[in-house]
């Protein structure tokens, strides 16, 4: 038929949900063969052949789907969830990471981010990720997701590397120094505009990085009695009572951040901050 290419795909779908499987593949296949550049069409053949378990087949009739339209981002979730059950978490990584680059729709960029977040910390690529995403965060600096999923990655990250440098692992340093390198902007201008749990990693990494460019904000957050958070409550008049506790731990670890990373020219904020009271 003349509007076969069309019809087979919806066949297809009718003759899964009446458990014909073998009629759903016929059909896919046929609705391909009229329409070889039809990703719908491709899509569907795709998904019958993953309901009959054929997951090689299945995965080329989705990487053909893509190749005819490479915006069809839920397919690069489909096809990175068959590599995974293939045991080919990599090039799984790679089709999250591509949808993190190019997706228009923050939320899937979220979605597929954390993702790879999750896949490449069981891989051990994180730092492969991470010099993928800092130029994202960079280059978007007006979308604050992308520097978020950095601080996401940091915290997975960054984190462990900062605990086996404080138990004398020298081997991470040269990759806390790269990360200062990279991060310092992103971590900087979360101790300004971040969530409480943001700025918790924010002020631990950059002590641990041991960048002195980070001491001057460190030096403010530590002697901000309001504090961002405060500041930020207040304008929602929120009661601060319950979060002044919070407050005073980021300050104690912002102050002891700030020693970490300081020069002799930040001596003076260190002799105000050793002075100065919390009220």
């Amino acid at each position: 038929p003349e509007r076969g290419h069309e019809l087979y795909p919806q066949i297809a779908e009718l003759s899964l949900q009446l458990y014909r499987d073998a009629d759903a593949l016929s059909y896919a296949k046929r609705a391909v063969q009229l329409g070889p550049s039809d990703a719908a069409a491709t899509v569907r053949l795709g998904e019958v052949l993953e309901k009959r378990e054929d997951l090689d087949g299945a995965t080329q009739a989705y990487e053909r789907a893509l190749e005819i339209d490479d915006r069809q981002w839920k397919v690069y979730f489909t096809l990175a969830r068959l590599r995974i059950r293939l045991g080919q978490e990599a090039r799984a990584a790679e089709l999250y990471r591509t949808v993190m680059r190019r997706a228009p729709d923050e939320e899937m960029v979220i979605d597929a981010a954390r993702r790879a977040i999750d896949l490449e910390e069981y891989l051990g690529s994180l730092g492969e990720l991470e010099r993928e995403l800092s130029p994202l965060a960079y280059a978007h600096a007006d979308k604050p997701v992308y520097r978020n999923l950095l601080i996401e990655l940091y915290d997975r990250y960054g984190t462990p590397l900062a605990a086996r440098a404080a138990e004398g692992d020298a081997s991470v340093r040269p990759e806390l120094t790269r990360l200062g390198e990279h991060g310092l902007r992103p971590l900087l201008d979360v101790l300004v505009d971040g969530e409480a749990h943001e700025m918790r990693v924010a002020v631990a990494l950059l002590g641990a990085i041991g960048n002195p460019s980070a001491a001057p904000a460190l030096f403010r957050l530590a002697l901000d009695r309001r504090g961002p958070a405060a500041a930020a409550a207040t304008a929602m008049a929120t009661p601060l009572r319950e979060d002044r506790a919070g407050r005073v731990e980021l300050r104690e670890l912002a102050a002891l951040a700030a020693a970490e990373v300081a020069t002799p020219k930040e001596l003076p904020l260190l002799q105000k901050l050793y002075a100065e009271p919390e009220k």
